[in-house]
């Protein structure tokens, strides 16, 4: 059964959808200037840090550096050497 839960407040309220009590994705509110509305895949790590340096000395671009959210996880945004852009993610509950 899916489900909706919500966490943060302000500038760090998410939405994360969920299947079977599991997160499946989610949605954040916009609060960069300039930004238009887009989607983000999220690949799941096992360290945020360490990843989004190796992106970097591949040769990608970190487009935000690593954030912790309370309760959600850590997360990076980086894009590849052609400029696809993804986001690095650890859970708070793995």
């Amino acid at each position: 059964m899916l489900a909706v839960r919500k966490t943060g407040e302000g500038d760090t309220k998410c939405w994360h959808w969920q299947n079977k009590g599991k997160d499946i994705g989610g949605m954040m509110a916009l609060t960069m200037p300039n930004v238009p509305p887009n989607w983000v895949s999220y690949i799941a790590v096992a360290d945020v840090d360490a990843d989004t340096k190796k992106t970097k000395d591949l040769g990608g671009e970190v487009m935000m550096d690593p954030l912790d959210m309370e309760k959600v996880g850590k997360f990076s945004v980086v894009s590849d050497p052609t400029g696809g852009t993804f986001a690095l993610f650890r859970s708070a509950h793995v």
